[in-house]
């Protein structure tokens, strides 16, 4: 069989296998560096025991949830950064919107008692957002 041929029948099963874990394999190692970077930039607001869980970066910012708190790192360009930590025994709710029709920006809300939210994100870079909120959601009590 000449070589068009072997090209036209495309990746054996076995290449197929071997990329998909390739893929699986940098996924994960880009989630450990991931949380490596959140957990070091967050070092100070964190207990002995615990540890990032999940991480969401956008620009200078980081929203993290950890073993039992999230934490908004809100860092205003050359002005200061602040830090925002609910337990989740004090999440009352949060709310995820996500842009439909002309609407640009995810926004995530997490309530600690009260009408103001305690940590309000407003973000056009949406992705991975939801799943922040899911592991907010399987963290609550």
């Amino acid at each position: 069989m000449g070589f068009l041929q072997e090209l036209a029948k495309g990746p054996s099963q076995e290449q197929k296998d071997a990329w998909a874990q390739d893929k699986d394999q940098k996924a994960k190692d880009k989630h450990a560096e991931s949380i490596a970077y959140a957990t070091e930039r967050l070092k100070n607001m964190l207990a002995e025991d615990e540890q990032v869980i999940y991480r969401y970066g956008f620009i200078n910012n980081l929203l993290a949830a950890t073993t039992k708190k999230v934490i908004y790192l809100d860092k205003t360009v050359g002005k200061t950064t602040t830090y925002y930590a609910v337990p989740y025994s004090k999440i009352t709710n949060f709310i995820y919107e996500d842009p439909t029709g002309m609407a640009m920006t995810t926004k995530v809300k997490i309530y600690a008692g009260g009408d103001s939210p305690a940590i309000s994100i407003d973000t056009k870079m949406g992705d991975g957002l939801i799943e922040i909120c899911q592991v907010i959601s399987s963290m609550l009590p």
